[in-house]
Parts: C-alpha cells; structure tokens; sequence
C-alpha cells in the first residue's frame, strides 16, 4: 500500500511539473513573440511609413476590415470603396487612362510585401507555440490588426493577382482569432 500511494503521489508530482514547465514554455514563447514584433515588425512598419510619407505626405492611412479573404470581396464593398482606392494608391499607378500603362510601384509594394512576411512568420510562431490566446499577447493584438487592415489591399493584391496562391494564410489566421478583441475606429 505504501508503494502504491508513493507512486500515485510522484505521478501526480510528475503531472505537475509537465503543466507548469509547459506553461513556463508558452510565456517564454510569448515573451519571443513580442521582442519579435518590436524588434522586428515595428521598425519595418516604420520603414514602409516613410517609404509612403517620401511618395505622398498627405496619403492617409486606411483600415480595410476584412470580412472575406479574398481581393473580389474587397472591391465589392462599397462601404470601403474610398479606403480600398486610397490604399491601392500607395503602390498601383492608374493615372494614365490606358489600363496596359497601369504599374506598381515596385519600392512601396516590397516594402509592405517585408512587413507581411514578417506578419506571418509572427503568426506562424504563435500558431506553432499555441500562444494564440496568452495574456502577455494582448498587447500586440491592436497593432497588428490595424497593421493588416491598412495593408489589406497589397495583402490581397500578392495574393490574389501576383502568385493566385494561399499566400498569408496565417496572417488571416490570426486576423479573424484577433480582430473582434480590438475595435478602432478608421
């Protein structure tokens, strides 16, 4: 009997200690992410912000809220019209009335094409390390979404229109987890 209760109490030691060290590991994981998002994400934010001021210091930074994750949807959506025509400014020239004359800025769109792949390699760590919902994340959920939501159109534009691939698919990810625990006004 003696044997018995020692080894239910170390199991039950063992069960502990795997909780706390698993628990230990997703703050530490978390913690990664964040030092990640300023260290990396904010200054290539930054960067892009620049870049857009140097082309156009009135442009206006739009949110596009992204209901569905595709560029139709977002070109349907009257209600967003002026914010998808405003973001697609930034790096698609359409002055000249000959559409085969139409072109990308290609400085601008591979500046925000580096900001979305660091966007989804955030995503992939915190699908990977199932942070997803880690208080110490919170911090970052209102940042990205805005992030996302004044990228949308270049988001989309890669896509959909220059690799027809499921390209940011992680960043959707965590778009739709985290878009309705932070609302801001446009």
């Amino acid at each position: 009997k003696v044997f018995s209760i020692i080894g239910s109490l170390s199991l039950a030691v063992a069960v502990a200690a795997y909780y706390y060290k698993k628990r230990q590991d997703e703050t530490l994981a978390a913690i990664e992410q964040v030092s990640f998002f300023r260290k990396e994400v904010i200054p290539q934010f930054k960067i892009l912000d620049a870049k857009i001021r140097e082309k156009n210091k009135d442009y206006w930074f739009s949110r596009i809220r992204i209901e569905e994750h595709n560029m139709k949807a977002l070109v349907l959506n009257e209600k967003m019209s002026n914010n998808f025509n405003n973001q697609l400014t930034i790096f698609f020239d359409r002055s000249n009335p000959d559409p085969s004359q139409w072109k990308t800025d290609g400085v601008i769109l591979s500046e925000q094409v580096a900001l979305l792949n660091m966007l989804e390699e955030l995503a992939l760590k915190v699908q990977h390390f199932k942070t997803i919902k880690h208080k110490a994340l919170i911090s970052l959920n209102a940042v990205f979404i805005e992030m996302v939501e004044q990228n949308a159109v270049a988001l989309f534009f890669v896509r959909d229109v220059l690799t027809s691939s499921p390209a940011y698919d992680n960043v959707l990810f965590l778009y739709t987890e985290w878009k309705d625990l932070s609302e801001k006004p446009n």
